[in-house]
C-alpha cells in the first residue's frame, strides 16, 4: 500500500502468494473453533450488536444496556441498576473454563455485581466484584448449602480499560487483570 489515510478507512486483504485477491475470503464464524462456547464482540460501538460469532448462534439480548466504545471496536454500556445482556444457556456442564472481557469501571461496583455470570436456576457461579470493592472475585453454588466466595484481592482501577480473565480448573480459579501495561494476577 503506498498511502493509508489517516482520515478515512482503507480497506486491504492480505493474502501470502496471491496479489489477485481483491475481496475478503474470510469466514468470522470459522474463526472460532468449536472449544469457543461463544464469542460478543460487540458491534461498532455505534449500534449494540449481541450476536455470536461462533457457530454456536448463542446471540444475547439487550435488556437495558446501550453502545459505548470500546478499546477494540464497540462496547456495552451498563447503567448499574437493571441493564444485563442476556446469554442463552449452553446447555453443557463442564469442569473447566475460561472467561474473559474488557470493563471499563467510573465509580466503585455495587454488592457482588455480576461481570460474567451463569445463572442456572439457583446455581451461580463466574466472576464479579467480590463485595463493595472493586476488587475481582469468583463465586460457585452447587445449589446446596456449599457456596463459595474468593475475593481475588486484584483490583480493577477507575476510568481505563481493564482485561480481565477467570480461568477455572478443578482445582483452582485464577483471576488476571492487565490494564496500562501492567497485569495482576490471584489464584486459589
Amino acid at each position: 500500500l503506498p498511502i493509508v489515510s489517516h482520515i478515512t478507512d482503507t480497506v486491504f486483504y492480505v493474502f501470502y502468494d496471491n496479489s489477485s485477491i481483491t475481496t475478503d475470503q474470510s469466514t468470522p464464524a470459522a474463526s472460532w473453533t468449536s472449544d469457543y462456547i461463544g464469542v460478543w464482540h460487540l458491534s461498532n460501538g455505534t449500534t449494540l450488536s449481541t450476536s455470536d460469532s461462533t457457530s454456536n448462534g448463542k446471540n444475547g439480548t439487550s435488556l437495558n444496556a446501550t453502545s459505548g466504545t470500546g478499546p477494540i471496536g464497540g462496547a456495552a454500556s451498563f447503567n448499574g441498576t437493571n441493564a444485563y445482556i442476556d446469554i442463552p444457556a449452553y446447555g453443557s456442564t463442564v469442569s473447566a473454563f475460561t472467561v474473559s472481557t474488557w470493563i471499563y469501571l467510573t465509580n466503585n461496583s455495587k454488592h457482588y455485581t455480576g461481570i460474567i455470570f451463569s445463572r442456572d436456576g439457583t446455581q451461580p457461579v463466574g466472576l464479579d466484584f467480590h463485595g463493595s470493592t472493586n476488587n475481582l472475585g469468583y463465586v460457585w453454588n452447587n445449589n446446596s448449602s456449599q457456596s463459595y466466595y474468593w475475593n481475588s484481592g486484584v483490583a480493577i482501577p477507575w476510568n481505563q480499560w481493564t482485561y480481565a480473565v477467570l480461568t477455572i480448573s478443578p482445582i483452582q480459579a485464577t483471576v488476571t487483570a492487565c490494564s496500562a501495561g501492567t497485569c495482576n494476577s490471584a489464584a486459589n
